[in-house]
Order: C-alpha cells, then structure tokens, then sequence
C-alpha cells in the first residue's frame, strides 16, 4: 500500500504517515529486527500481534484509472 493510500485510510496526512514508518522501523532496528521494506515491517507487526493476517487484505489502489 502506498503512503498516500494509507493516508487516506487512517484520516491522515501523507507527510505523517512517513514519520510514523521511520519511527517504527528504527525501534525494530534498536532490538536487532530490521524492517527495511513493507513486507518485513509487515512481518513484525503480525509476529508483535500488532495485526492479524485477517487484517491484512488484498490491497487495491485507489489511483484513478483512466479508460
């Protein structure tokens, strides 16, 4: 998912999503868990119990389409 659509999905701006991604990623970092990419960050959260793969859905961009 994108910063953007995330964005739009939490009722936040994109410019704090970014921040909040960084913050999260350097915690994991500090105990020796990198999350470098979105699958791996992805990772920690389910194995933290921070979501559950319910929760995690196909994503769908929200782009507008042309044609």
């Amino acid at each position: 998912m994108s910063k953007a659509s995330g964005a739009q999905r939490m009722g936040i701006t994109e410019s704090t999503v970014r921040p909040y991604i960084m913050r999260a990623r350097a915690k994991y970092a500090a105990v020796g868990r990198h999350a470098t990419s979105k699958d791996a960050l992805l990772a920690r959260a389910i194995e933290d119990g921070l979501i559950t793969t319910a929760e995690v859905r196909e994503y769908r961009s929200r782009a507008r389409r042309d044609g």
